[in-house]
């Protein structure tokens, strides 16, 4: 993602139980909606919006 000028994912610590429970939901349901949209909200750092 750096080298394509897109930022890094950093979960801050204050979400990291939330990103938890939403990989295991990804992990069981193979369904990346939910988690690939809280990602784009919260973990994308370095990207001007």
């Amino acid at each position: 993602m750096i080298s394509n000028g897109c930022g890094i994912l950093s979960v801050p610590i204050e979400l990291q139980p939330t990103f938890t429970k939403m990989l295991i939901e990804f992990y069981e349901s193979n369904d990346m909606s939910e988690i690939k949209q809280f990602l784009y909200e919260n973990c994308i750092d370095g990207i001007a919006f």
